[in-house]
Parts: C-alpha cells; sequence; structure tokens
C-alpha cells in the first residue's frame, strides 16, 4: 500500500492545477469584461448593462474557486482571521479540530 500516497499527492495536485488555471481565466476574464464595460460607459457614452451581470456572475465563480484555492495552501483570510484573534489555547484546539490541516 505505499504506492497510494504518491498516487493521492498526484491526483492532489493535477487537482489543484484543474482549479488555479480556470480561475486565473477567470480573472482575465474579469479584467477584460470590467476594462470593455469602463470603456463604453465612460468613453462611448453606451453603457452596456450586460457586462455588469456577466461580471458578477464570474465574480462569484472567482469567489468560490479562490477560497478553494486558498483553503488548500492554508491561506484562506476567514479561518485565519478566526483563528489569530483567540487565545494560545483556543488556537491549539482550533488546529486539532481543523478538518483540513
Amino acid at each position: 500500500m505505499p504506492d497510494e500516497a504518491p498516487t493521492t499527492s498526484r491526483w492532489a495536485s493535477a487537482l489543484a492545477h484543474a482549479i488555479e488555471i480556470p480561475a486565473a481565466l477567470l480573472v482575465l476574464a474579469e479584467i477584460v469584461i470590467l476594462g470593455g464595460g469602463a470603456f463604453t460607459r465612460y468613453v462611448l457614452h453606451q453603457p452596456h448593462h450586460l457586462t455588469d451581470e456577466l461580471a458578477s456572475i464570474l465574480f462569484m465563480w472567482l469567489a468560490m474557486l479562490g477560497a478553494v484555492i486558498a483553503l488548500r495552501r492554508g491561506e484562506h483570510y476567514a479561518t485565519h482571521d478566526v483563528r489569530e484573534r483567540r487565545a494560545p489555547e483556543t488556537r491549539e484546539w482550533l488546529d486539532a479540530s481543523a478538518c483540513c490541516s
């Protein structure tokens, strides 16, 4: 059974890359969509309302994928903030009871 650990880490690494690539593409899409929306609104004086709605939907996807990436890296802001504001004894308990440590 020692072969399972490298396979598991290989699959986890592949899954991480499979999540990071679409997240990076979503960031690029957000930049293009919001930049185009600002250009049409302020330069052409013809706002296109679809850009705001599309950017909102893509931002929700980006937030979910970003949370997965951050949690996998152990850098999720919300959990870090909650942990750091606690007493050392409570931090130890939180670390011990964390599901993804």
